[in-house]
């Protein structure tokens, strides 16, 4: 891992061969939020360096070689620039390559700040410029640029190759800025290590230090390559979301030829054969519906009836109820008195007033027999309609019998 970290200080000691810089249609993304540019096409021969102007920010200026104030903080890939500064990600995509360079290529960033008094809303802009110290470019004019014409427009994507492309993006956001992070905590180690070079103390215990710092910086190349091939199974994933939605259009283009042609007489009596089922089943469920409404009155009829013959016979019962717990109360008050009369001594005064009371209690009886048979009246008719009394009021009418018979 030290001869690497070795052989990477030496390539960027020396200044990267002349390559093409190409912008077309770009997409920027900055902390994960859409940005919207002005400036390209952009096109430049040899590359020098690309500078993007972000109103809310500030201003990034991107080479592929070393500049004063920049640090290599990303890289090109294919179509696109990834990089990262003070924990801000940056994502710029390109239709095509943006580099004619094979595979991977270091990018070294600059960042000044927004300016006071700079509007902070408003498009981003993209622009390049020659690089410092270097010769005068090739000639890459907007003429030039405006020779780049846009593909053919692809059909509108379906709702589920949006969500997958929606997807897709968030992944390899993620993946960006955890990508962000390993870069953060390696150029960390390799401060951490450079001062313990420097510093007057340097002994073995911080050469192993330093061993440990490799170790790590080994395990964050791997968790790199990782991302990498992470990124690299998104970018398959796209394609196999665009492959489905291009079949996507194509069936819905041959559905809408076939919807179109189905003018035939064949199909024209099929219409109509439709039309008179759907015709008739119309007129079938008009019938059943005008049935359910007759019956739906009479059953609101009898519901009806049923209501007043359950309050009539509530009414019965508290009538009945109370007249009981008045012949109750006499009964007792009799009982109590009989008590009284058997307890003390006979004479001809008590014993006229116990046989007046016998005869009161004889006609309690008689009264008690004559609720008892009105009581056994109602419910004989209840029974005769057992539609008007539930199961509660009939326990009921059984408890009253039960205290009419005590």
């Amino acid at each position: 891992m030290r001869a690497l970290l070795l052989a990477a200080v030496g390539l960027a000691a020396f200044p990267a061969s002349a390559q093409t810089f190409r912008l077309v249609d770009p997409a920027l993304t900055v902390g994960g939020t859409r940005v919207g540019i002005v400036g390209a096409p952009l096109v430049q021969e040899p590359f020098g360096v690309l500078s993007i102007s972000v109103p809310s920010a500030g201003v990034y200026r991107v080479s592929t070689r070393p500049f004063e104030g920049a640090r290599p903080v990303g890289q090109f890939d294919g179509d696109g620039l990834y990089f990262a500064v003070d924990g801000q990600s940056v994502r710029l995509r390109s239709a095509g390559d943006i580099l004619d360079a094979p595979g991977p290529t270091p990018a070294y960033v600059r960042f000044d700040a927004l300016a006071p008094g700079l509007p902070t809303r408003g498009l981003g802009r993209v622009s390049v410029a020659d690089a410092p110290g270097s010769a005068a470019r090739s000639s890459a004019s907007p003429v030039q640029t405006a020779t780049l014409q846009r593909g053919p427009t692809s059909p509108l994507p379906t709702t589920d190759a949006r969500a997958e492309a929606d997807a897709l993006r968030d992944a390899l956001a993620r993946a960006m800025a955890e990508r962000t992070a390993l870069a953060a905590e390696r150029d960390r180690l390799r401060a951490e290590r450079d001062a313990s070079r420097t510093s007057p103390g340097w002994s073995a215990t911080r050469e192993d230090a330093y061993t440990q710092a490799v170790a790590r910086a080994d395990i964050l190349g791997a968790e790199a390559a990782r991302l990498r091939a992470e990124r690299d199974e998104l970018a398959a994933s796209r394609d196999r979301a665009t492959a489905a939605r291009a079949l996507l259009a194509a069936q819905l283009d041959a559905a809408r030829i076939r919807t179109e042609t189905t003018t035939t007489s064949a199909q024209s009596v099929a219409a109509q054969g439709d039309v008179a089922r759907l015709r008739a089943d119309t007129v079938a469920r008009d019938g059943a519906l005008a049935a359910l409404g007759v019956e739906n009155e009479d059953r609101r009829v009898r519901l009806a009836e049923t209501d007043a013959e359950l309050a009539r016979s509530q009414r019965a019962l508290v009538a009945m109820t109370a007249e009981r717990d008045v012949l109750v109360t006499e009964r007792d008050a009799a009982r109590r008195d009989l008590d009284v009369l058997r307890r003390g001594a006979p004479a001809t005064a008590d014993r006229a007033a116990l046989d007046l009371d016998r005869a009161s209690v004889e006609a309690d009886r008689v009264a008690l027999a004559a609720a008892r048979a009105r009581f056994d009246a109602d419910r004989a008719a209840a029974a005769q309609n057992p539609a008007g009394v539930t199961s509660g009021q009939a326990a009921l009418l059984a408890d009253r019998r039960q205290s009419l018979d005590a």
